[in-house]
């Protein structure tokens, strides 16, 4: 990441990056401080195994929930490329990536840890 960032570092100033990155042994999960403060950053796509995001609907016709944190004005746009991806998105809020990357830490503890199998997703349920 750092090096890709050096490289490209004028070319990301004022975008929007969506890091789906997990820095596996690290301390923070995330890569947010690899990026250049010029940037506007989000957190998705990195609480689900990959063949849940190309298969994103269950055997009980649930679509998996993918919750994100982005700022206030990128959210519609994360949740269209979320959506796109036949996810349902969750808004966690703004600067929340240690929040996400919590639920990161979840999702591997109840797929290898329990072994429960990577065909596993977190779902919010609201009455």
């Amino acid at each position: 990441m750092g090096d890709l960032v050096n490289e490209h570092e004028v070319a990301l100033a004022g975008k929007l990056v969506v890091d789906a990155t997990n820095q596996m042994g690290q301390a923070v999960a995330n890569a947010r401080a690899a990026l250049p403060a010029s940037v506007r950053y989000a957190r998705a796509f990195n609480t689900l195994g990959g063949e849940n995001m190309a298969d994103p609907v269950f055997p009980d016709g649930q679509r998996a929930d993918m919750f994100f944190s982005a700022p206030g004005d990128d959210r519609h746009t994360v949740e269209t490329i979320i959506s796109g991806v036949g996810l349902r998105p969750i808004y966690v809020g703004e600067d929340q990536e240690a929040l996400i990357d919590d639920l990161f830490q979840l999702w591997v503890t109840l797929v290898f840890k329990q072994g429960r199998g990577r065909r596993m997703a977190l779902k919010l349920l609201e009455g």
